[in-house]
């Protein structure tokens, strides 16, 4: 732990508006995040006329381990006052065959679509909540070199 302790970096960069990105440097691997996220690099498609919400579960994680492969994670929030299952038949219709598994969570009425690919997962959640449509997407990727 002391070996840890000595070569910890913890940076913290404020981006105006209460908004900060960390990034944490140790001789085992670093983790950054950030709270923007862009949705090209999602590559997911976005649902007509849905809203993104910034603020709440939106970020970009990476995780770095030296020389490894490291791990990066991209979530955003969106919601719409769209039925969801107007929500639903879009990523049905958009996601079509590359969907790897959709699975409807019961009483709840929420689904989501999974996408994996090798070194790439992608995932698309719908859920109700507060009588609105919520889209979930996240894209988790392992390897070096990428970025938001």
């Amino acid at each position: 732990m002391k070996f840890l302790s000595h070569g910890l970096r913890v940076q913290v960069e404020e981006k105006g508006a209460s908004r900060k990105e960390v990034t944490i440097n140790t001789p085992v691997g670093s983790v950054e995040v950030h709270k923007n996220v862009s949705t090209d690099n999602l590559d997911l498609p976005i649902y007509r006329g849905a809203v993104r919400m910034k603020d709440e579960d939106s970020a970009t994680v990476d995780l770095g381990f030296g020389d490894e492969a490291g791990v990066h994670i991209m979530a955003a929030r969106f919601e719409t006052t769209d039925s969801p299952e107007a929500v639903k038949s879009f990523y049905k219709e958009h996601l079509d065959r590359a969907v790897s598994k959709f699975t409807e969570h019961g009483l709840t009425g929420n689904s989501s679509f999974e996408i994996k690919d090798k070194d790439l997962e992608k995932v698309v959640e719908i859920e109700t909540t507060g009588g609105k449509t919520v889209i979930k997407l996240v894209r988790i990727s392992v390897g070096k070199g990428e970025g938001n």
